[in-house]
């Protein structure tokens, strides 16, 4: 039961970060523009 739980913390956090880079995909894209 608490292996679950600590499962359901990381992919929270991964759907918030997928979130923020979705509504900050220009600056994202800039980013990439400027390692490439």
């Amino acid at each position: 039961m608490g292996i679950r739980r600590r499962l359901r913390q990381p992919s929270n956090v991964a759907k918030i970060l997928f979130l923020y880079t979705i509504q900050n995909s220009r600056f994202l894209v800039f980013v990439i523009l400027l390692v490439a």
